[in-house]
């Protein structure tokens, strides 16, 4: 099914998705941490990493019914892990700049190379929360994919594994730490994926303004995040309402999909 969906992305041509799938098999049977991605080379910590990637072209296109990409200036990614989604919308829109927040440090070394690829990246090794501070934040030993403060969340894609605990920095994006980073105040386009924390992180952006959100919310999951709950949270904190414009599920495990609002 990923293959599939790979050759049938729009974004994507035939010949460069035959080639990325002979590499991705190869890559997977050679244990390699790095492949041919979208005319660069794309660094990852997860030997599935390839199979993952080929969904993020038809994400992208998806996103792009909704909204007018090309009117896309300004992204916050946050929950980058090693930058698969950026990475994907740097290669595809590179007018776009693009801020990332990724809280685990051994991803965050991936994610770093992967940016320093494009211009107008820029890359912060902090999670997102109502305070700083520093938090405990899991995720398994074999992969940072499903990293999470929840532990049970950060499990959940591949139960009884082993998972890592580590500190890490927490910062709440009011108008001085918005200073200090060099960050706009102002974006087109909000990106969250953070398993399980996606009520704390829209509860930290009260000092931001924006146009559009896409925001990863539970299907087959066991988060306690619903819908309601991120479109009450969003009237509270912003005082706008948020008008749900599309959906799509990602990946081909039906746990999650992607959620797109506009507030008005």
């Amino acid at each position: 099914m990923a293959d599939w969906a790979f050759l049938q992305s729009n974004n994507v041509s035939l010949l460069s998705g035959i080639l990325f799938i002979i590499e991705k098999y190869l890559s997977m049977i050679l244990n390699r941490r790095e492949i041919r991605y979208l005319n660069r080379q794309f660094e990852y910590d997860s030997r599935v990493s390839p199979i993952i990637l080929q969904f993020y072209p038809g994400e992208i296109s998806l996103l792009g019914k909704h909204l007018d990409l090309n009117k896309v200036k300004t992204v916050l990614d946050i929950g980058a892990n090693v930058g698969q989604w950026a990475y994907t919308m740097k290669s595809i829109y590179p007018h776009s700049k693009v801020y990332s927040f990724e809280p685990n440090k051994i991803a965050f070394t991936k994610l770093k190379v992967n940016a320093s690829q494009f211009e107008n990246w820029f890359v912060y090794n902090h999670a997102l929360g109502k305070r700083t501070c520093s938090k405990d934040f899991y995720f398994p030993n074999n992969s940072t994919l499903s990293g999470s403060f929840v532990r049970e969340s950060a499990s959940e894609f591949n139960p009884g594994v082993e998972l890592n605990k580590v500190k890490v920095s927490v910062v709440n994006l009011n108008d001085r730490t918005i200073r200090r980073l060099g960050i706009p105040s102002k974006y087109d386009l909000i990106k969250i994926d953070v398993e399980g924390a996606e009520l704390e992180v829209l509860d930290s952006l009260g000092s931001l303004s924006f146009d559009f959100l896409v925001i990863e919310v539970p299907e087959k999951s066991e988060r306690k995040v619903s819908l309601e709950d991120i479109e009450k949270t969003i009237r509270k904190r912003f005082g706008k309402k948020p008008v749900r414009v599309g959906s799509c599920k990602v990946g081909n495990l039906g746990y999650v999909s992607d959620v797109v609002y506009k507030l008005s």
